[in-house]
Protein backbone atom coordinates (compact mmCIF):
# COMPACT_ATOMS: atom_id res chain seq x y z
CA UNK A 1 0.00 0.00 0.00
CA UNK A 2 1.25 3.49 -0.78
CA UNK A 3 1.96 5.38 2.41
CA UNK A 4 0.27 8.50 1.09
CA UNK A 5 -2.76 6.73 -0.38
CA UNK A 6 -5.90 6.84 1.76
CA UNK A 7 -6.87 3.68 3.56
CA UNK A 8 -8.76 1.28 1.32
CA UNK A 9 -11.51 1.33 3.93
CA UNK A 10 -12.12 5.08 3.51
CA UNK A 11 -15.87 5.77 3.86
CA UNK A 12 -17.64 4.60 0.73
CA UNK A 13 -20.41 6.49 -1.07
CA UNK A 14 -23.92 5.10 -1.34
CA UNK A 15 -23.28 3.57 -4.78
CA UNK A 16 -20.96 3.61 -7.77
CA UNK A 17 -23.38 5.90 -9.63
CA UNK A 18 -26.32 8.21 -8.95
CA UNK A 19 -29.09 8.69 -11.49
CA UNK A 20 -29.33 12.18 -13.01
CA UNK A 21 -31.97 11.29 -15.60
CA UNK A 22 -33.25 8.34 -17.64
CA UNK A 23 -29.89 7.87 -19.35
CA UNK A 24 -27.52 10.12 -17.35
CA UNK A 25 -25.52 9.16 -14.29
CA UNK A 26 -23.15 10.87 -11.87
CA UNK A 27 -20.05 8.84 -11.00
CA UNK A 28 -18.84 8.67 -7.39
CA UNK A 29 -15.24 8.33 -6.25
CA UNK A 30 -15.86 4.61 -5.73
CA UNK A 31 -15.63 4.10 -9.50
CA UNK A 32 -11.97 5.26 -9.61
CA UNK A 33 -9.59 2.58 -10.82
CA UNK A 34 -6.14 1.63 -9.54
CA UNK A 35 -4.15 3.82 -11.95
CA UNK A 36 -5.64 7.24 -11.17
CA UNK A 37 -8.40 8.74 -8.99
CA UNK A 38 -9.54 10.62 -12.11
CA UNK A 39 -10.33 7.55 -14.25
CA UNK A 40 -12.82 4.82 -13.63
CA UNK A 41 -12.15 1.14 -13.35
CA UNK A 42 -13.80 -0.54 -16.32
CA UNK A 43 -16.24 -2.50 -14.15
CA UNK A 44 -18.85 0.10 -13.09
CA UNK A 45 -19.29 1.72 -16.56
CA UNK A 46 -19.39 -1.75 -18.14
CA UNK A 47 -22.21 -2.62 -15.79
CA UNK A 48 -24.04 0.62 -16.67
CA UNK A 49 -23.98 -0.39 -20.34
CA UNK A 50 -25.03 -3.94 -19.54
CA UNK A 51 -27.96 -2.66 -17.48
CA UNK A 52 -29.07 -0.39 -20.31
CA UNK A 53 -28.82 -3.21 -22.85
CA UNK A 54 -30.77 -5.59 -20.65
CA UNK A 55 -33.56 -3.02 -20.24
CA UNK A 56 -33.61 -1.85 -23.87
CA UNK A 57 -36.79 -3.17 -25.57
CA UNK A 58 -36.69 -6.19 -23.25
CA UNK A 59 -38.34 -9.40 -24.48
CA UNK A 60 -39.73 -12.23 -22.37
CA UNK A 61 -37.77 -15.44 -22.72
CA UNK A 62 -34.57 -13.68 -23.87
CA UNK A 63 -31.31 -13.05 -22.05
CA UNK A 64 -27.98 -11.29 -22.70
CA UNK A 65 -25.59 -14.11 -23.59
CA UNK A 66 -22.45 -12.22 -24.59
CA UNK A 67 -21.18 -8.66 -24.19
CA UNK A 68 -18.02 -7.16 -25.72
CA UNK A 69 -16.93 -3.79 -24.38
CA UNK A 70 -14.39 -1.55 -26.10
CA UNK A 71 -12.44 1.06 -24.14
CA UNK A 72 -11.17 3.67 -26.66
CA UNK A 73 -10.06 6.03 -23.88
CA UNK A 74 -10.16 6.25 -20.07
CA UNK A 75 -13.63 6.72 -18.60
CA UNK A 76 -13.50 9.81 -16.36
CA UNK A 77 -14.96 9.96 -12.87
CA UNK A 78 -17.61 12.35 -14.13
CA UNK A 79 -21.17 12.49 -15.44
CA UNK A 80 -21.91 9.81 -18.04
CA UNK A 81 -24.62 9.40 -20.67
CA UNK A 82 -25.66 5.93 -21.86
CA UNK A 83 -27.33 5.05 -25.17
CA UNK A 84 -28.42 1.73 -26.71
CA UNK A 85 -29.88 0.77 -30.08
CA UNK A 86 -30.97 -2.44 -31.77
CA UNK A 87 -28.75 -3.35 -34.72
CA UNK A 88 -30.64 -6.48 -35.72
CA UNK A 89 -33.71 -8.16 -34.26
CA UNK A 90 -34.69 -11.71 -35.18
CA UNK A 91 -37.00 -14.41 -33.96
CA UNK A 92 -34.31 -16.04 -31.82
CA UNK A 93 -31.48 -13.52 -31.54
CA UNK A 94 -30.92 -9.77 -31.30
CA UNK A 95 -27.76 -7.72 -31.72
CA UNK A 96 -27.56 -4.60 -29.56
CA UNK A 97 -25.08 -1.75 -29.64
CA UNK A 98 -24.39 0.76 -26.89
CA UNK A 99 -22.13 3.66 -25.99
CA UNK A 100 -21.16 5.82 -23.03
CA UNK A 101 -20.24 9.44 -23.58
CA UNK A 102 -18.80 12.02 -21.22
CA UNK A 103 -18.79 15.69 -22.14
CA UNK A 104 -19.51 14.69 -25.74
CA UNK A 105 -16.64 12.18 -26.03
CA UNK A 106 -17.27 8.47 -26.56
CA UNK A 107 -15.47 6.69 -23.73
CA UNK A 108 -16.91 3.16 -24.00
CA UNK A 109 -18.60 1.09 -26.70
CA UNK A 110 -20.38 -2.25 -26.46
CA UNK A 111 -22.08 -4.90 -28.53
CA UNK A 112 -24.24 -7.64 -27.05
CA UNK A 113 -26.09 -10.69 -28.30
CA UNK A 114 -29.50 -11.20 -26.73
CA UNK A 115 -30.76 -14.73 -27.31
CA UNK A 116 -33.80 -16.84 -26.57
CA UNK A 117 -33.24 -18.94 -23.46
CA UNK A 118 -32.50 -22.63 -23.99
CA UNK A 119 -35.25 -25.24 -23.43
CA UNK A 120 -35.73 -26.75 -19.97
CA UNK A 121 -34.53 -30.16 -21.16
CA UNK A 122 -31.12 -28.85 -22.26
CA UNK A 123 -28.35 -30.98 -20.70
CA UNK A 124 -26.16 -29.25 -18.09
CA UNK A 125 -22.62 -29.25 -19.48
CA UNK A 126 -19.82 -27.75 -17.38
CA UNK A 127 -16.41 -28.60 -18.87
CA UNK A 128 -14.45 -26.19 -16.66
CA UNK A 129 -12.37 -27.52 -13.75
CA UNK A 130 -13.71 -27.00 -10.27
CA UNK A 131 -12.80 -23.87 -8.32
CA UNK A 132 -11.54 -23.85 -4.73
CA UNK A 133 -14.13 -23.00 -2.05
CA UNK A 134 -14.67 -19.41 -0.92
CA UNK A 135 -11.90 -18.51 1.59
CA UNK A 136 -12.64 -17.11 5.02
CA UNK A 137 -12.91 -13.35 5.52
CA UNK A 138 -9.63 -11.49 4.91
CA UNK A 139 -8.14 -8.09 5.65
CA UNK A 140 -8.55 -5.49 2.86
CA UNK A 141 -6.15 -6.22 0.03
CA UNK A 142 -3.73 -3.68 -1.42
CA UNK A 143 -1.90 -3.30 -4.73
CA UNK A 144 1.56 -1.80 -5.18
CA UNK A 145 1.64 1.73 -6.61
CA UNK A 146 -2.15 1.78 -6.97
CA UNK A 147 -5.01 4.09 -6.01
CA UNK A 148 -6.79 2.04 -3.36
CA UNK A 149 -9.72 4.12 -2.13
CA UNK A 150 -11.92 3.78 -5.25
CA UNK A 151 -13.06 0.58 -6.91
CA UNK A 152 -10.58 -1.61 -5.02
CA UNK A 153 -12.08 -0.50 -1.70
CA UNK A 154 -15.65 -0.69 -3.01
CA UNK A 155 -15.28 -4.43 -3.62
CA UNK A 156 -14.64 -7.13 -1.04
CA UNK A 157 -11.77 -9.33 -2.23
CA UNK A 158 -10.64 -12.77 -1.14
CA UNK A 159 -7.67 -14.65 -2.53
CA UNK A 160 -6.17 -18.03 -1.85
CA UNK A 161 -4.27 -17.98 1.49
CA UNK A 162 -1.10 -15.90 1.20
CA UNK A 163 -2.01 -14.50 -2.22
CA UNK A 164 -3.21 -11.07 -3.37
CA UNK A 165 -3.12 -8.60 -6.24
CA UNK A 166 0.68 -8.50 -6.22
CA UNK A 167 1.01 -12.28 -6.36
CA UNK A 168 2.09 -13.31 -9.89
CA UNK A 169 -0.65 -15.10 -11.83
CA UNK A 170 -2.30 -17.27 -12.97
CA UNK A 171 -4.58 -16.99 -10.02
CA UNK A 172 -7.96 -17.18 -8.33
CA UNK A 173 -9.91 -14.36 -6.70
CA UNK A 174 -13.36 -13.96 -5.18
CA UNK A 175 -15.14 -10.62 -5.19
CA UNK A 176 -18.46 -9.04 -4.30
CA UNK A 177 -19.70 -5.46 -4.30
CA UNK A 178 -19.86 -3.53 -1.05
CA UNK A 179 -22.18 -0.96 -2.68
CA UNK A 180 -24.77 -1.19 -5.48
CA UNK A 181 -24.18 -0.04 -9.03
CA UNK A 182 -26.88 2.67 -8.85
CA UNK A 183 -28.19 4.26 -5.68
CA UNK A 184 -31.64 2.96 -4.80
CA UNK A 185 -31.54 0.02 -7.24
CA UNK A 186 -30.98 -3.67 -6.70
CA UNK A 187 -28.21 -5.14 -8.84
CA UNK A 188 -29.01 -7.69 -11.54
CA UNK A 189 -26.91 -10.82 -12.17
CA UNK A 190 -25.56 -9.35 -15.43
CA UNK A 191 -24.45 -6.08 -13.83
CA UNK A 192 -22.72 -7.94 -10.97
CA UNK A 193 -20.80 -10.05 -13.49
CA UNK A 194 -19.79 -7.01 -15.55
CA UNK A 195 -18.71 -5.06 -12.47
CA UNK A 196 -16.21 -7.83 -11.73
CA UNK A 197 -15.22 -8.90 -15.25
CA UNK A 198 -12.77 -6.07 -15.99
CA UNK A 199 -10.71 -7.22 -12.98
CA UNK A 200 -9.64 -10.20 -15.09
CA UNK A 201 -6.26 -8.55 -15.65
CA UNK A 202 -5.59 -7.79 -12.00
CA UNK A 203 -6.17 -11.40 -10.97
CA UNK A 204 -3.64 -12.57 -13.58
CA UNK A 205 -0.70 -10.19 -13.32
CA UNK A 206 2.12 -12.21 -14.84
CA UNK A 207 3.82 -9.04 -16.08
CA UNK A 208 5.03 -6.51 -13.51
CA UNK A 209 2.32 -3.83 -13.73
CA UNK A 210 4.69 -1.24 -12.23
CA UNK A 211 7.26 -1.46 -15.04
CA UNK A 212 4.94 -2.85 -17.74
CA UNK A 213 1.60 -1.18 -17.06
CA UNK A 214 -0.97 -3.28 -18.91
CA UNK A 215 -4.41 -1.79 -19.48
CA UNK A 216 -6.87 -3.77 -21.55
CA UNK A 217 -8.53 -2.32 -24.64
CA UNK A 218 -11.60 -4.53 -24.40
CA UNK A 219 -13.52 -7.01 -22.25
CA UNK A 220 -15.67 -9.88 -23.52
CA UNK A 221 -18.05 -11.64 -21.15
CA UNK A 222 -19.85 -14.77 -22.39
CA UNK A 223 -22.49 -15.96 -19.92
CA UNK A 224 -23.95 -19.41 -20.47
CA UNK A 225 -26.30 -18.82 -17.50
CA UNK A 226 -27.15 -16.08 -15.05
CA UNK A 227 -24.77 -16.04 -12.04
CA UNK A 228 -26.47 -16.75 -8.73
CA UNK A 229 -25.49 -14.90 -5.58
CA UNK A 230 -23.35 -11.90 -4.67
CA UNK A 231 -19.95 -13.64 -4.61
CA UNK A 232 -18.24 -14.31 -7.93
CA UNK A 233 -15.03 -16.28 -8.30
CA UNK A 234 -12.59 -15.64 -11.14
CA UNK A 235 -9.67 -17.63 -12.46
CA UNK A 236 -7.45 -15.84 -14.96
CA UNK A 237 -4.17 -16.35 -16.82
CA UNK A 238 -2.20 -14.08 -19.15
CA UNK A 239 -0.63 -14.77 -22.53
CA UNK A 240 2.00 -12.40 -23.98
CA UNK A 241 4.89 -12.55 -26.44
CA UNK A 242 7.56 -10.25 -27.94
CA UNK A 243 6.24 -8.06 -30.78
CA UNK A 244 2.75 -9.34 -30.03
CA UNK A 245 -0.06 -8.37 -27.70
CA UNK A 246 -1.38 -9.54 -24.38
CA UNK A 247 -4.47 -11.59 -23.63
CA UNK A 248 -6.00 -12.31 -20.23
CA UNK A 249 -8.44 -15.21 -20.44
CA UNK A 250 -10.48 -16.30 -17.48
CA UNK A 251 -13.48 -18.15 -16.13
CA UNK A 252 -16.15 -16.73 -13.86
CA UNK A 253 -17.78 -18.94 -11.23
CA UNK A 254 -20.85 -18.35 -9.10
CA UNK A 255 -20.65 -19.09 -5.38
CA UNK A 256 -24.02 -18.06 -4.02
CA UNK A 257 -25.54 -21.51 -3.57
CA UNK A 258 -22.78 -23.03 -1.43
CA UNK A 259 -21.14 -24.59 -4.46
CA UNK A 260 -18.79 -23.02 -7.00
CA UNK A 261 -20.10 -23.44 -10.54
CA UNK A 262 -18.70 -22.07 -13.83
CA UNK A 263 -20.99 -19.44 -15.29
CA UNK A 264 -19.00 -17.39 -17.82
CA UNK A 265 -15.86 -16.95 -19.86
CA UNK A 266 -14.02 -13.60 -19.65
CA UNK A 267 -11.28 -12.30 -21.91
CA UNK A 268 -9.46 -9.02 -22.44
CA UNK A 269 -6.98 -7.90 -25.10
CA UNK A 270 -4.19 -5.42 -24.41
CA UNK A 271 -1.04 -4.07 -25.89
CA UNK A 272 2.05 -5.62 -24.38
CA UNK A 273 4.35 -4.84 -22.71
CA UNK A 274 2.72 -1.52 -21.95
CA UNK A 275 -0.29 0.58 -22.64
CA UNK A 276 -0.31 3.80 -20.68
CA UNK A 277 -0.28 7.57 -21.13
CA UNK A 278 3.04 8.43 -22.74
CA UNK A 279 4.35 11.85 -23.77
CA UNK A 280 5.30 11.89 -27.47
CA UNK A 281 7.27 14.41 -29.57
CA UNK A 282 8.17 14.69 -33.26
CA UNK A 283 10.49 17.22 -34.87
CA UNK A 284 9.16 18.56 -38.19
CA UNK A 285 10.38 21.06 -40.73
CA UNK A 286 8.35 24.16 -41.59
CA UNK A 287 7.08 22.47 -44.76
CA UNK A 288 6.11 19.31 -42.87
CA UNK A 289 4.31 21.39 -40.23
CA UNK A 290 2.28 23.19 -42.92
CA UNK A 291 1.28 19.89 -44.48
CA UNK A 292 0.40 18.37 -41.08
CA UNK A 293 -1.90 21.31 -40.33
CA UNK A 294 -3.57 21.05 -43.75
CA UNK A 295 -3.76 17.23 -43.87
CA UNK A 296 -4.16 15.64 -40.41
CA UNK A 297 -4.51 12.12 -41.89
CA UNK A 298 -1.09 12.49 -43.53
CA UNK A 299 0.31 13.81 -40.25
CA UNK A 300 -0.79 10.73 -38.33
CA UNK A 301 0.71 8.39 -40.94
CA UNK A 302 3.92 10.43 -40.90
CA UNK A 303 4.11 10.21 -37.11
CA UNK A 304 3.61 6.46 -37.10
CA UNK A 305 6.34 5.98 -39.70
CA UNK A 306 8.74 8.09 -37.62
CA UNK A 307 7.89 6.13 -34.47
CA UNK A 308 8.50 2.82 -36.23
CA UNK A 309 11.83 4.04 -37.61
CA UNK A 310 12.96 5.22 -34.18
CA UNK A 311 12.09 1.92 -32.53
CA UNK A 312 14.29 0.07 -35.02
CA UNK A 313 17.39 2.28 -34.64
CA UNK A 314 16.97 3.84 -31.15
CA UNK A 315 19.01 7.00 -31.86
CA UNK A 316 20.14 9.39 -29.12
CA UNK A 317 17.75 12.25 -28.18
CA UNK A 318 19.87 14.83 -30.02
CA UNK A 319 19.81 12.74 -33.19
CA UNK A 320 16.25 11.45 -33.32
CA UNK A 321 13.14 12.98 -34.85
CA UNK A 322 10.84 11.16 -32.44
CA UNK A 323 11.24 11.34 -28.66
CA UNK A 324 9.17 10.09 -25.74
CA UNK A 325 9.11 11.12 -22.09
CA UNK A 326 7.43 7.77 -21.36
CA UNK A 327 5.21 7.99 -18.26
CA UNK A 328 7.18 10.88 -16.71
CA UNK A 329 5.22 13.47 -18.71
CA UNK A 330 2.85 14.36 -15.84
CA UNK A 331 5.67 14.48 -13.31
CA UNK A 332 7.59 16.85 -15.59
CA UNK A 333 4.42 18.90 -16.15
CA UNK A 334 4.04 19.33 -12.39
CA UNK A 335 7.69 20.26 -11.86
CA UNK A 336 7.85 22.69 -14.80
CA UNK A 337 4.59 24.39 -13.81
CA UNK A 338 5.93 24.76 -10.28
CA UNK A 339 9.03 26.44 -11.75
CA UNK A 340 6.83 28.75 -13.90
CA UNK A 341 8.39 27.46 -17.10
CA UNK A 342 7.70 29.89 -20.00
CA UNK A 343 6.67 27.30 -22.64
CA UNK A 344 4.24 24.40 -22.43
CA UNK A 345 6.61 21.65 -23.52
CA UNK A 346 4.38 18.89 -22.14
CA UNK A 347 1.10 19.46 -23.99
CA UNK A 348 2.16 21.91 -26.70
CA UNK A 349 0.49 25.26 -27.34
CA UNK A 350 -0.99 25.51 -30.85
CA UNK A 351 -3.90 23.14 -31.61
CA UNK A 352 -4.33 21.33 -34.91
CA UNK A 353 -6.14 18.20 -36.12
CA UNK A 354 -8.74 19.00 -33.45
CA UNK A 355 -11.16 16.40 -34.79
CA UNK A 356 -8.54 13.65 -34.47
CA UNK A 357 -7.63 11.49 -31.48
CA UNK A 358 -3.93 10.57 -31.33
CA UNK A 359 -4.35 8.45 -28.23
CA UNK A 360 -5.59 10.80 -25.52
CA UNK A 361 -7.00 13.66 -27.50
CA UNK A 362 -5.77 15.75 -30.44
CA UNK A 363 -2.13 16.83 -30.87
CA UNK A 364 -0.64 20.30 -30.54
CA UNK A 365 2.58 21.87 -31.76
CA UNK A 366 5.24 24.43 -30.91
CA UNK A 367 6.41 26.67 -33.79
CA UNK A 368 10.18 27.16 -34.27
CA UNK A 369 10.37 30.36 -32.24
CA UNK A 370 8.72 28.71 -29.23
CA UNK A 371 10.99 25.68 -29.63
CA UNK A 372 14.02 27.98 -29.43
CA UNK A 373 12.70 29.69 -26.29
CA UNK A 374 11.95 26.30 -24.71
CA UNK A 375 15.42 25.01 -25.56
CA UNK A 376 17.05 28.03 -23.91
CA UNK A 377 14.92 27.66 -20.78
CA UNK A 378 15.52 23.89 -20.55
CA UNK A 379 19.27 24.41 -20.87
CA UNK A 380 19.17 27.03 -18.12
CA UNK A 381 17.11 24.87 -15.74
CA UNK A 382 18.81 21.80 -14.31
CA UNK A 383 16.85 18.83 -13.03
CA UNK A 384 18.33 19.46 -9.58
CA UNK A 385 16.71 22.91 -9.65
CA UNK A 386 13.37 21.41 -10.68
CA UNK A 387 13.17 18.98 -7.78
CA UNK A 388 14.78 21.26 -5.22
CA UNK A 389 12.44 21.61 -2.25
CA UNK A 390 9.88 19.20 -3.72
CA UNK A 391 8.55 16.39 -1.55
CA UNK A 392 6.98 13.20 -2.92
CA UNK A 393 3.88 14.01 -0.87
CA UNK A 394 3.29 17.05 -3.09
CA UNK A 395 3.07 14.83 -6.17
CA UNK A 396 0.77 12.41 -4.40
CA UNK A 397 -1.44 15.25 -3.20
CA UNK A 398 -1.64 16.67 -6.73
CA UNK A 399 -2.57 13.19 -8.06
CA UNK A 400 0.36 13.23 -10.48
CA UNK A 401 0.27 10.27 -12.84
CA UNK A 402 1.14 7.40 -12.43
CA UNK A 403 1.15 7.47 -8.57
CA UNK A 404 3.66 5.51 -6.47
CA UNK A 405 5.55 8.64 -5.32
CA UNK A 406 6.20 7.21 -1.86
CA UNK A 407 8.76 4.79 -3.32
CA UNK A 408 12.41 5.59 -2.39
CA UNK A 409 14.11 7.77 -5.02
CA UNK A 410 10.84 8.46 -6.84
CA UNK A 411 11.86 12.05 -7.67
CA UNK A 412 14.97 10.81 -9.49
CA UNK A 413 12.81 8.82 -11.91
CA UNK A 414 12.33 11.81 -14.20
CA UNK A 415 16.00 12.85 -14.46
CA UNK A 416 17.06 10.88 -17.58
CA UNK A 417 13.84 11.79 -19.39
CA UNK A 418 14.27 15.48 -18.60
CA UNK A 419 17.88 15.41 -19.77
CA UNK A 420 16.78 13.67 -22.97
CA UNK A 421 14.01 16.21 -23.51
CA UNK A 422 16.53 19.04 -23.14
CA UNK A 423 18.84 17.49 -25.74
CA UNK A 424 15.91 16.87 -28.09
CA UNK A 425 14.72 20.49 -27.91
CA UNK A 426 18.24 21.87 -28.33
CA UNK A 427 18.72 19.83 -31.50
CA UNK A 428 15.34 20.96 -32.85
CA UNK A 429 16.20 24.59 -32.13
CA UNK A 430 19.52 24.30 -33.99
CA UNK A 431 17.66 23.01 -37.06
CA UNK A 432 14.89 25.62 -36.76
CA UNK A 433 12.33 22.80 -36.47
CA UNK A 434 8.83 22.85 -35.04
CA UNK A 435 7.70 20.08 -32.67
CA UNK A 436 4.45 18.11 -32.64
CA UNK A 437 3.35 17.03 -29.14
CA UNK A 438 0.69 14.56 -28.05
CA UNK A 439 -0.19 11.91 -25.43
CA UNK A 440 -0.44 8.31 -26.58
Amino acid sequence: MNAADPSPMTALPEAFHHRLGPDRFASTHATAGPWSPKWQHGGPPSALLGRAMEQHAARDGFRIARVTLELPRPVPVADLEVSVRTVRSGRRVELLEGAITSDGDVVMLARAWRMAVSPDDTPSLEPCPEAPPLPRAQQPHTMADAHLSGYIAAMEWRFEPGAGFDTPGPGWAWARQRIPLIAGEQDAPLTRALTVADSNWAVAFELDHRSRLVINTDVTLALHREPDGAWLCMYSATAASPRGSGLAAGRLYETGTGTVRPTAVVSGLAQSPAMSMIGEYLRVTAAELDRAIQDPAWALDFVQEAQDAGEETEPAPAETRHFSTYKTWDMLRFLLARAQFPVNVIHGEEPFAEAEDWGYGPPRYLPPERVRLAAEALRATSYAQLIGGVSPAELTGAEVYPLGWSEPGALEWGRPWYDGLTQFFEAAARSNDAILIWLD
